[in-house]
């Protein structure tokens, strides 16, 4: 009787065993994929010899996407496309949006979205001192579909309208 307890005890326990190094060795293998996927995505070239390495990739992503920014921002697809999303910005610099504004914002501590709200708000600002637009052709030039979300955006930014930003400076 005790040599079949001891039997079925070991069956019991090798099957243990074999589902623990299964378990294990599924997590392995997704543990080398996902340090795969993270490491290797080939336009920001990250490659992890040294942290400078990396600092410099990181840079050079950004000011990829500072670029990318730059152009939309200076050409006529700002008014004809509207405002660039994370998404655009990601596709052009041929990854995911979401990637792009967490290497982003762990290089900048701000999100891509906000890099963009910030560019935005720098045209609008050189606009309202340089020129006599009104405030909504302004906000249709700048690629908002309504006004008032032009406005709101600038006084959440500033903490003040356009027309009070116009009329302190």
């Amino acid at each position: 009787m005790n040599l079949s307890k001891y039997k079925l005890f070991r069956k019991y326990n090798n099957t243990i065993t074999r589902n623990i190094f299964i378990l294990f060795g599924i997590l392995f293998v997704l543990f080398i994929f996902s340090s795969y996927v993270f490491f290797n995505d080939y336009k920001t070239k990250i490659i992890m010899k040294s942290k400078n390495e990396y600092k410099l990739n990181i840079e050079y992503l950004n000011s990829q996407f500072e670029k990318y920014l730059r152009t939309y921002f200076n050409s006529n697809e700002l008014a004809l496309k509207g405002i660039p999303t994370v998404s655009q910005c990601g596709e052009a610099l041929n990854m995911s949006g979401h990637y792009l504004s967490d290497l982003l914002k762990i290089e900048t501590g701000k999100t891509a979205k906000e890099h963009i709200h910030f560019k935005l708000i720098d045209k609008a600002k050189t606009k309202l001192l340089n020129s006599d637009v009104s405030v909504k052709s302004l906000a249709y030039n700048l690629g908002f579909e309504y006004p008032q979300h032009f406005s709101k955006l600038f006084k959440i930014k500033t903490g003040m309208t356009p027309s009070e930003f116009r009329n302190l400076n």
